[in-house]
């Protein structure tokens, strides 16, 4: 009841607010004035860097792409926006920018959405970044607004930590009642933002201004070019055949015991290092939960194609065709030259430019032919905005305009596709191809992304993965038994949690 009076307090001063504990803020490190965020490429031309409101219609068929923030007529002299972030994962990398304008294409198309946007309506971009670790990260945004300060306009959220609590407890501004933001714009992607609204309002923000970081899987060329008979992926991937069984049979014709010892270890072959299998769940279509009737999450994971998610998985580890800690190696990656696939976040890539290796990118399996379309998870995180912000005015221009000139033609999200994955990351002429499929399937699950680090949850939908490769053992449906009633606790709690929230903001607007 105390926690609530202060909540109902907190609401009173500065709309609804977290009540967080106070803890010691730890110090962020790289404080900058700028931030920046990319996804794929679309072709909607952009207007002049100089326009403001609506531009006047074309007298052909195309239509003319624009934002509705009225610049002529704001000026917020120079009042900062300020995002806070992390220095880990896919946040670290094209994301924040330091400096003068550079010559390298990534950091000139961060710098002129920065311009744009501050010059377009008077604010001053600025950022900090917690490195490396979003714990403080949370609690610096929840000491913030414990206190009622108006630090942050943006947080750019983990995929899974603190979503849930973040909205339960008031800490989170609506996005939908944010002045000039309009959420069925291009550059916003409202079908995953309806995915992740689980109340009233939509407190999560994903746009064009977000870098995503999908989860894909890679292979070895130059292995595959030596085994006979190995399929072509990339037309496997183009004739919707590229499948958990596909996958299987290729890892299956280049796993072998090197030295005929009978242990499997380091030393050995493997078909698949490092096995994607966290995002499995979302490849092969198998939701956690639902939406029924009432826009509540429901489990549907107790299906037949789950149990054979996990046998799938199961049978990876007993025959080694993946590489398993169970037998005493570390995971094997690409550059060791020992396994034919892995899985990991595309942003991994970066890293194989020191390496002399051949790779080739593509989705993670369907579960059958069946499916007939990929589904990708994006590793990355969403944003929100604190319920403390002082400027709603300001803040929905601001967030606004960065997703608007983020998709701009030429802009950020263009040159991170076009130049920086087409490019720096790109193998071979199939790349784009694979990377318009894997951006095109990108989703998020709201189960996981709300709930994935709470037991009920986490024991569904990692622990079973987590059972069937490292122990060879494949028992969903008895896992599944085991904590359906947790699992449904958690649901109906944040529920609870929910309603409350939302009812004090209904009685105090």
């Amino acid at each position: 009841m105390k926690k609530i009076l202060c909540l109902l307090l907190s609401i009173l001063l500065v709309l609804p607010l977290a009540v967080a504990c106070n803890q010691d803020t730890p110090d962020p490190v790289n404080t900058g004035d700028n931030t920046s965020g990319t996804s794929p490429s679309d072709t909607d031309p952009a207007p002049a860097t100089d326009s403001g409101t609506d531009t006047e219609p074309q007298t052909d068929a195309e239509t003319v792409r624009a934002h509705k923030v009225p610049v002529d007529n704001l000026d917020f002299e120079n009042a900062s926006f300020h995002v806070v972030g992390f220095g880990n994962g896919p946040h670290k990398t094209y994301f924040f920018w330091e400096g003068e304008e550079s010559s390298d294409p990534m950091q000139a198309a961060i710098y002129d959405r920065q311009i744009a946007v501050e010059e377009a309506i008077g604010v001053k971009l600025e950022h900090t970044r917690f490195e490396p670790n979003y714990i403080a990260m949370v609690q610096a945004v929840n000491n913030s607004v414990g206190v009622g300060d108006d630090d942050y306009q943006c947080v750019l959220m983990h995929q899974i930590d603190s979503i849930a609590s973040f909205v339960t407890s008031g800490t989170l501004y609506p996005l939908d009642m944010l002045p000039h933001v309009d959420l069925n714009a291009d550059w916003w992607d409202a079908e995953q933002m309806e995915m992740l609204r689980l109340g009233e309002s939509t407190y999560y923000g994903i746009s064009d201004y977000l870098m995503p970081s999908p989860a894909v899987l890679l292979f070895n060329k130059e292995i595959a070019a030596t085994i006979e008979g190995m399929p072509d992926f990339y037309q496997l991937v183009k004739d919707y055949k590229w499948t958990l069984d596909a996958l299987e049979s290729a890892a299956r014709m280049y796993t072998r015991d090197v030295n005929n010892d009978g242990v499997w270890d380091s030393s050995d072959n493997y078909g698949i290092g490092n096995p994607p299998t966290t995002g499995l769940w979302t490849s092969c279509n198998q939701p956690i939960t639902a939406k029924d009737e009432d826009g509540r999450l429901q489990l549907v994971l107790n299906t037949e194609k789950a149990v054979t998610i996990m046998d799938t998985v199961a049978r990876w580890s007993n025959d080694h065709i993946c590489t398993n800690p169970k037998n005493g190696e570390a995971d094997l990656y690409l550059p060791t030259g020992q396994v034919l696939f892995m899985g990991c976040m595309l942003s991994y890539t970066e890293g194989l430019r020191e390496y002399d290796i051949d790779y080739g990118i593509l989705p993670v399996p369907m579960f059958d032919e069946n499916q007939g379309a990929y589904y990708v998870t994006d590793c990355s995180g969403p944003f929100c905005v604190p319920t403390t912000i002082r400027n709603p005015d300001m803040v929905g221009a601001t967030l606004e305009l960065l997703s608007f000139y983020s998709g701009a033609e030429g802009g950020v999200k263009d040159t991170y596709y076009d130049i920086v994955l087409d490019g720096q990351l790109s193998q071979d002429p199939e790349t784009p191809e694979m990377l318009d499929i894997i951006f095109d399937g990108m989703y998020y699950d709201p189960a996981i992304c709300y709930f994935g680090f709470q037991s009920g949850i986490f024991n569904l939908f990692y622990a079973p993965q987590f059972e069937a490769r490292e122990k060879g053992l494949s028992n969903f449906a008895s896992m599944y038994a085991q904590n359906e009633v947790s699992a449904n606790k958690v649901l109906n709690d944040f529920y609870t949690s929910l309603e409350l929230m939302e009812e004090l903001n209904q009685y105090l607007n």
